[in-house]
């Protein structure tokens, strides 16, 4: 992650490759900060680290490229434990994994699951309860269904825990 002013001044050959590759480094990373770049100017695009965004400077504010209320998908490949609204393309294709829901939600909470791939029927999903009840049973969910796409909501109730959305 890297930030710069892209301004690369006239200098030595090891100096202009160190700053040149800077300015290399800024682009690839989408000028990722905590903050927008001092050097940016209208139509300058960067990803902010602490909301992990992507805004858009018009020259006097920054715009998130997000549509409001709108969340972005991640892609996993690997084990994880999902967040609440957490919307999650989910790739076997590298073995079974397993999702693990949140310790503590809360009621309304939701966590969305998409078969990236179309690999389930393969390398499965495992979606890690984490003491909460899945639709009224206190085992884990195994999704072994291609292509298969689903939403849990936490209902509140302890006994029912986690339920589906779409029916």
């Amino acid at each position: 992650m890297a930030q710069h002013d892209y301004d690369i001044a006239n200098q030595g050959f090891p100096s202009f490759r160190s700053d040149l590759n800077s300015v290399l480094d800024a682009i690839i990373s989408s000028n990722s900060g905590t903050s927008r770049p001092s050097s940016a100017v209208a139509g300058t695009i960067w990803f902010n680290t602490s909301d992990n965004l992507i805004y858009l400077f018009d020259g006097s504010t920054d715009i998130s490229l997000v549509p409001s209320g709108g969340s972005s998908w991640e892609v996993k490949s690997s084990s994880f434990t999902g967040v609440a609204s957490g919307k999650y393309l989910v790739n076997t294709s590298g073995g079974a994994l397993t999702a693990t829901l949140p310790s503590s939600p809360s009621t309304g909470d939701e966590i969305t699951f998409l078969d990236q791939g179309y690999d389930f029927n393969t390398n499965a999903l495992t979606v890690g309860r984490n003491g909460s009840n899945i639709a009224n049973g206190a085992s884990d969910l195994v999704v072994n269904t291609q292509g298969a796409g689903f939403t849990l909501v936490y209902s509140g109730d302890a006994t029912t825990g986690w339920t589906y959305k779409e029916k």
